[in-house]
């Protein structure tokens, strides 16, 4: 497996697709699906971003299984 990411990305960039090398998946698809209980879902998971800044993301529980970290 590889990840491609363009030097000078943001942090949260890195995160994000270093995260798919371990079996997360985007959520970008599922956003307008589920805009109304996408906080209660999935929060500010690293796996559907909406902040630029690492620190505002988390690892949301759906990321954390995926990952084999639940």
């Amino acid at each position: 497996e590889y990840s491609v990411v363009e030097m000078g990305e943001s942090p949260m960039c890195y995160a994000h697709e270093l995260l798919h090398l371990f079996g997360a998946d985007d959520y970008y698809s599922e956003v307008k699906r589920i805009n109304r209980i996408k906080t209660s879902l999935i929060g500010r998971s690293i796996m559907c971003p909406a902040y630029e800044n690492l620190e505002n993301l988390q690892i949301d529980e759906l990321t954390a299984q995926n990952i084999g970290w639940l």
